[in-house]
């Protein structure tokens, strides 16, 4: 998996806000416009040789293949932030590379439990923080997964689900 920094950044009593920081965030975009100018170049040498590269639809799957890296590196996550502050509601924060920014609040009155649930993913167990949500607030979603992008080991949940838990048994 990503190398993670874990840090909780505020700790009282009401609230607390943990972070996860990918730190390989800068890595992997510099591995995209690597493969963006290697699928730039090889499109830019097949199109001067309009002999071997003239056909329209050469050049059509020639820049969805150049343009792909160039939507990967945008969407390089580089942090998600969890803040929970007691009484109101959690606060869940992705930051993406391009800047780019999601939020997403649930009221505290919202939260029926706080678990780790176990998912099957590409032929993976892999472990997710979610929330359960109470039946009356959304009728389609009912789960919501926490540090969806980064996806911690285990251990790293534990972690967070104690902290979590904690501030929302007393909520």
């Amino acid at each position: 998996g990503k190398v993670l920094r874990v840090q909780v950044e505020t700790f009282s009593a009401n609230t607390i806000t943990i972070l996860l920081e990918n730190t390989e965030s800068s890595r992997e975009k510099r591995k995209f416009l690597k493969l963006t100018f290697i699928t730039g170049s090889i499109y830019l040498v097949l199109g001067l040789l309009s002999g071997v590269f003239g056909s329209i639809f050469g050049h059509i799957f020639m820049l969805f293949l150049t343009l792909i890296p160039v939507y990967l590196h945008f969407n390089v996550f580089e942090s998600e932030t969890v803040t929970f502050v007691r009484h109101f509601a959690l606060q869940n924060t992705t930051k993406y590379s391009s800047g780019r920014v999601e939020n997403r609040l649930i009221p505290t009155h919202s939260i029926h439990d706080i678990v780790i649930n176990e998912v099957i993913q590409r032929q993976r167990v892999i472990f997710m923080l979610q929330i359960l949500l109470e039946q009356e607030i959304k009728k389609k979603e009912r789960i919501f997964s926490l540090f969806e992008k980064s996806k911690p080991n285990l251990q790293c949940l534990e972690f967070i689900y104690n902290l979590l838990h904690k501030r929302w048994e007393k909520s």
